[in-house]
């Protein structure tokens, strides 16, 4: 299966039960009850759990901002193969967010997630490619990738085909298909 036809690994029940705990108005009693069970998830191996308890941690959801710790959770849960968790860790090292900055371990990961369905790193993979962040530059792989990302309704990534055809960036110049790309933006809501 390719990138763009890979289906995305199921969230753990325990993760679904504390994501909808935290829905809505959010009660000190619900909030007790959606981190108890994350524990115990993550207590039993739950890498699901580990992402949302450290994204939570990230962001300062309903608890204390930690953001290395935080970090440090979506880091095991991304090492466990959560596409979720691979993309946030690449933007926490693309950004030094809980962590050094590293352009480079961010592209291994967004590649990471992008290969297991992950849709934003799609277009995070192409831009990484297009302009050389962590990664030797290499237009025409970007635009392939930005392809993959428009297959998916992603109307920025047929924007960036539309201009790579309008301009020969990383494809031949070709003005008509930049104008079919362009309407394919259009009609996917850009």
């Amino acid at each position: 299966m390719t990138p763009a036809t890979r289906r995305r690994p199921p969230a753990s029940e325990p993760y679904r039960k504390a994501l909808a705990l935290m829905r809505g108005k959010v009660t000190p009693s619900k909030r007790a009850e959606a981190h108890a069970i994350l524990k115990q998830a993550i207590a039993a191996g739950d890498p699901w759990a580990e992402y949302a308890l450290g994204t939570w941690l990230l962001h300062g959801v309903e608890m204390k901002r930690d953001k290395w710790r935080g970090v440090q959770l979506i880091a095991r849960a991304a090492t466990a193969g959560v596409p979720d968790a691979q993309y946030d860790l690449a933007v926490s090292l693309e950004r030094g967010v809980g962590l050094a900055r590293n352009p480079r371990r961010a592209y291994v990961w967004y590649r990471k997630a992008a290969e297991n369905g992950e849709l934003s790193s799609l277009t995070e993979v192409a831009r990484c490619l297009y302009y050389g962040i962590g990664v030797r530059q290499d237009r025409s792989a970007a635009v392939a990738w930005y392809k993959k990302a428009a297959s998916r309704g992603n109307a920025e990534a047929a924007r960036a085909v539309a201009d790579a055809y309008e301009t020969g960036n990383g494809v031949a110049r070709r003005p008509k298909i930049a104008v079919r790309w362009h309407e394919r933006a259009r009609l996917l809501g850009g």
